[in-house]
């Protein structure tokens, strides 16, 4: 099943990475707009928002299947419930493909394919719902997405009998922080997960500096790194969005790169936390911190510019804000493409540190 994993994983990368260019391109050059003047159609606005929703929907996806792939590394250190959370993950995951390619089908193609009927955006809309429309939305993918991370990150750290305690404590936290999220989310139309997950990011950065100090545990600078990303975003989020309202538009480029440093910058540092393992290589861990240092430079520079686009008002699927703050999404594109490069070296680096422990050994 690990191998499964890495398979799907890698594949979606790759996909993912082009669909990342393609839409910075579009971003960064609105007015040569290549691939969607190659496409097309009377309204190149709507085909750029089908990309995007693919981009996303495939980016949940990945998401669940980094989750998974975690939990299957620590479930082969034996640790207790990993596999409970991968299974649920690779199965959310596959569905998550299906539904992202059949929404991209209707958008590029509206007489063939028929529209699935979900609510992407629940807490900005008061139309009648199914229970399907809301669980199998973009909003609560991700947050379920982010709920099984937290639960393989936990199974991860907590493999021997001196941390299960701490492991079974952090997993209960999780788990009910995503059953508060589900009551406000389903009863008041709030979309404050990324506020109440700061509990849990908390509990798990406190067992992370456990870990870091304890001469019987190989320290995680991955996941370090990650988790202290994702709150630095969160908190930065909520004390934003009491100063102004308006960064709490959906649409926002403040909202959407938030949440995007929060989230997939998680599935990023998870991934190589669970690559790292996976290839059980422990020769020099001063790389892994360099690395990951370098990734988190990288996620700023991607998603900081953007921030400020949208503090400054401007707005995702909107060509006309890509002209007017070309600057600023030129450096996004920078930081976007040394993201890349990061994540392709990151790859390879087991390999490095296995040959030079070769060498020093």
């Amino acid at each position: 099943m690990v191998k499964l994993n890495i398979v799907v994983i890698f594949t979606m990368g790759c996909v993912m990475g082009l669909l990342s260019l393609l839409i910075r391109s579009e971003l960064s050059n609105p007015a040569l707009s290549p691939v969607l003047s190659a496409l097309g159609g009377d309204d190149p606005q709507a085909l750029y928002e089908s990309f995007v929703h693919l981009h996303g929907g495939l980016g949940t996806a990945l998401f669940f299947f980094v989750a998974s792939f975690l939990a299957f590394v620590a479930r082969s250190k034996d640790a207790r419930a990993a596999h409970v959370w991968g299974g649920i993950a690779v199965g959310l995951g596959a569905l998550q493909i299906l539904i992202a390619i059949w929404a991209f089908g209707h958008g590029v193609a509206p007489n063939f394919v028929p529209e699935i009927s979900l609510i992407v955006h629940h807490h900005h809309t008061d139309a009648p719902q199914t229970w399907y429309q809301i669980i199998l939305g973009e909003e609560f993918m991700q947050v379920t997405a982010l709920t099984l991370t937290l639960l393989a990150c936990a199974s991860t750290l907590c493999i021997s009998s001196a941390y299960r305690i701490g492991s079974a404590l952090m997993m209960a936290l999780t788990l009910c922080t995503f059953a508060l999220y589900a009551f406000f989310f389903l009863k008041t139309h709030s979309d404050i997960g990324l506020s109440l997950y700061i509990m849990p990011e908390v509990v798990l950065l406190a067992i992370l500096a456990i870990v870091l100090v304890d001469p019987n545990r190989v320290d995680q600078p991955y996941l370090t790194i990650g988790v202290s990303v994702v709150l630095v975003a969160s908190l930065a989020f909520d004390l934003l969005s009491t100063m102004t309202d308006e960064q709490l538009q959906t649409d926002s480029y403040f909202y959407i790169a938030n949440k995007h440093l929060a989230q997939h910058g998680l599935m990023v540092f998870a991934f190589f936390s669970a690559w790292s393992e996976w290839q059980n290589q422990t020769f020099d861990r001063g790389l892994e911190w360099l690395h990951a240092a370098a990734i988190a430079l990288a996620f700023s520079l991607t998603y900081v510019p953007l921030m400020i686009i949208g503090r400054k008002g401007g707005m995702r699927f909107d060509l006309d804000t890509a002209a007017t703050y070309s600057d600023l999404n030129y450096l996004s594109t920078l930081g976007a493409y040394s993201l890349i490069v990061l994540i392709a070296a990151g790859i390879f680096l087991p390999k490095y540190r296995k040959l030079r422990g070769q060498i020093v050994g």
